[in-house]
């Protein structure tokens, strides 16, 4: 049965990976493209620790199935594991190169178009100045309230000066979110 566990995981993986485009699309034109974060940085590496991951679990997969006295009955369910490590692999290493875009209708980051309405406030953190700290109302209950963002130095000024034109400012700190 963790089959189709892995068949729907991987459906679902590839269904936000390739509906990116439209989400994008449905953001609106774009105001300015802050790069890849120091999450972006991070998911990447992780990817690429995951392909390994991926590989390894071939290899065992292949090399397990080739001792089975009756493979036909266990090709299925090793394709769907494999399957699954992989699209895990592409998917954490495509968040990786995805980068920090803010548009008119809404802030695009990692794979993830969040509606300028949806975010209530924001604050530049007081003891780490590059991070980005915005309140959202998530859409589901058990999704966190808070978006923290390193953002790039180079690109602070204007994130700030576009980001109030679309949220209210909070007090100062994150405490005061």
């Amino acid at each position: 049965m963790a089959w189709f566990f892995y068949l729907v995981c991987s459906i679902g993986m590839g269904f936000w990976l390739l509906s990116w485009p439209v989400r994008k699309r449905k953001a609106g034109h774009l105001l300015l493209n802050a790069g890849r974060t120091w999450h972006n940085k991070m998911l990447f590496w992780i990817g690429i620790a995951e392909i390994a991951v991926a590989a390894v679990i071939t290899w065992v997969s292949v090399v397990t199935l080739t001792d089975l006295p009756n493979i036909s009955s266990a090709i299925a369910p090793a394709f769907t594991k494999i399957s699954f490590w992989w699209m895990v692999a592409l998917f954490i290493v495509s968040v990786g190169l995805n980068k920090l875009e803010l548009r008119e209708n809404g802030l695009c980051f990692l794979y993830t178009a969040i509606p300028w309405r949806r975010m209530t406030s924001y604050t530049w953190e007081t003891s780490y100045p590059d991070i980005l700290t915005i309140r959202v109302q998530p859409r589901l209950l058990l999704l966190p309230r808070l978006m923290r963002i390193r953002i790039p130095a180079a690109h602070r000024h204007e994130i700030d000066r576009i980001v109030q034109t679309y949220i209210a400012r909070s007090g100062i700190g994150s405490r005061t979110l």
